[in-house]
């Protein structure tokens, strides 16, 4: 059985924003501070490659685990 490792929103907020606010912040498309996400929306959407039906993974390898 695979094990997988997901994100979750103090992991975001720990690596990837800091990491974005790093290399992807301009002055024209500046990145909002990580205090003003819409953190239901964020869990939301971090949930998404966990999600199941009548018991089966929706996104049962990797690779449809990272496209969702």
């Amino acid at each position: 059985m695979k094990v997988f490792y997901y994100l979750d929103i103090d992991l975001i907020e720990k690596i990837s924003h800091p990491l974005a606010m790093t290399f992807l912040d301009k002055s024209d498309e500046p990145i909002s501070l990580f205090s003003t996400c819409n953190k239901p929306a964020l869990g939301a959407c971090l949930g998404l490659p966990k999600a199941t039906f009548d018991g089966k993974e929706l996104y049962p390898d990797l690779i449809s685990k990272a496209a969702i």
